[in-house]
């Protein structure tokens, strides 16, 4: 086996790439140069020239200004502060002031544009994961990077052998959430809702009732059109997303030139109320949610697209499940998604890998707690 690295997509690992939608060649091309100018694809060969393991590399700079794959942004950033507790608060300050010396330019190895999948494609071998690691550090050093990143590892799964080799070379652990998913096990949206206690019967039929009641017009396709652009823009920027109309249209370009693409939206006599725009991933039988939004005074609009809308249609198309992605566990667990946890493992170049450790416990102590609340309240639904 050997590995190299290379700026595009190597051709013999196509085939490689078929797998998984989000960790596609056509994914992976739509997304290049949206998290770092810098990327590599490092892949490792066996001995006929076969390509048997990939990982998708960035260079994300310090001082760049995406911000969500640094370090500091992933262990001790918004979503830290916004889970911490009174007595965290000095330890996540005291953690981000060190962490703010300590952090040059990164290398990450991600899926860009998902929060659920990690930049790995790999044969199940321990072996072909140990040579795809090394590889991955060396393209690091080279680069001048002082830390690297492995984002989005299932916990389970198709990652195992990467977590493995890593954790095995020190790499600190930080569960970073999780993905939800809800299993489409169910022949038609009156089986779904009967699937519930009589109390979250009420209150699922209560909403759907009243946004039935409004004359919502619904429909399916697979284009993401102009008229949607306004409704996106302003979800970005009521969230605190910078954005603007040209930086929408062109994740809209990028979004239609990915293979699957479905896009479920209500239109009102005023124009569009809200819209899902997700892939249908026929390798999985999934459909996995990518852009969306609902206009803010449009009562019960996000619910019913976002579930109920999706859940029809995953039907009718023959999905088995709905991949939701991370945060919003209550909407999303009391409408009878599980959740499968993700990890993002760092490691420091230089050694000095105590205080990410401690930031990296921090940020999954704080996440463990969250998902725990999920835990006792429905059950065994945490994987």
């Amino acid at each position: 086996m050997n590995g190299t690295s290379s700026p595009s997509i190597d051709a013999v690992a196509e085939r490689l790439l078929e797998r998984e939608l989000e960790r596609s060649a056509a994914w992976l091309r739509a997304e290049e140069g949206r998290v770092a100018d810098r990327q590599s694809y490092v892949t490792v060969h066996a001995e006929d020239g076969q390509a048997i393991g990939m990982a998708a590399c960035y260079l994300v700079p310090r001082a760049g200004t995406h911000r969500a794959y640094q370090p500091a942004e992933v262990l001790l950033g918004a979503r830290a502060e916004q889970l911490a507790r009174r007595d965290d608060l000095e330890r996540l300050a005291v953690l981000r002031r060190l962490a703010a010396d300590r952090c040059g330019d990164t290398l990450v190895v991600v899926t860009p544009g998902t929060a659920t999948a990690s930049g790995v494609v790999l044969a199940h071998d321990q072996g072909i994961a140990e040579t795809l690691v090394c590889a991955v550090e060396s393209v690091a050093r080279s680069w001048g990077a002082t830390h690297v990143e492995f984002a989005h590892l299932q916990a389970t799964g198709r990652d195992r052998w990467i977590a493995k080799v890593l954790d095995a070379r020190g790499y600190a652990d930080a569960l970073v959430g999780a993905n939800a998913v809800l299993d489409v096990t169910f022949p038609s949206l009156d089986a779904y809702f009967a699937g519930f206690t009589a109390n979250r019967r009420k209150v699922l039929r209560k909403e759907r009732r009243r946004y039935l009641d409004e004359g919502h017009r619904v429909s399916a396709g697979s284009d993401l059109t102009g008229d949607l652009v306004p409704l996106q823009l302003e979800r970005y920027l009521r969230y605190g997303f910078e954005a603007d109309t040209h930086a929408v249209r062109d994740r809209f370009a990028r979004a239609r030139t990915i293979p699957g693409l479905q896009v479920v939206r209500a239109d009102s006599q005023d124009g569009p109320a809200g819209f899902v725009a997700c892939y249908h991933d026929p390798h999985r039988s999934r459909l996995v949610p990518r852009l969306g939004a609902f206009g803010r005074d449009r009562a019960g609009v996000y619910f019913n697209l976002a579930f109920y809308e999706l859940i029809i249609h995953a039907i009718e198309i023959g999905a088995r499940s709905i991949h939701y992605g991370t945060h919003s566990y209550e909407a999303k667990t009391h409408r009878g998604c599980r959740l499968e946890r993700l990890h993002t493992r760092i490691l420091a170049l230089d050694g000095d890998q105590d205080w990410l450790a401690d930031a990296a416990a921090l940020r999954g102590g704080l996440e463990e707690s969250e998902l725990a609340r999920f835990h006792h309240q429905n059950g065994d639904q945490v994987a």
